[in-house]
């Protein structure tokens, strides 16, 4: 029983940290889609949701490789 409390102990604790980057990534993500809506500069009005996002996932991860 103690050996999986242990376990059990170890992956939340591993976990806690990947959810707090998870959650700072979909905020982010958020944020740049809802500028990407109210920007005047540029033209995306044909774009749906999901083509912003990956736009913005693509710049997100060049951005990460760089830091």
């Amino acid at each position: 029983m103690g050996v999986i409390l242990l376990g059990v102990v170890c992956i939340a604790i591993d976990v806690i940290p990947d959810s707090r980057q998870a959650a700072y990534w979909n905020s982010c993500l958020d944020n740049t889609v809802d500028w990407l809506n109210e920007s005047k500069d540029l033209d995306l009005r044909g774009w749906n949701k999901k083509e912003k996002e990956s736009l913005v996932q693509d710049h997100l991860v060049s951005l990460q490789s760089y830091g």
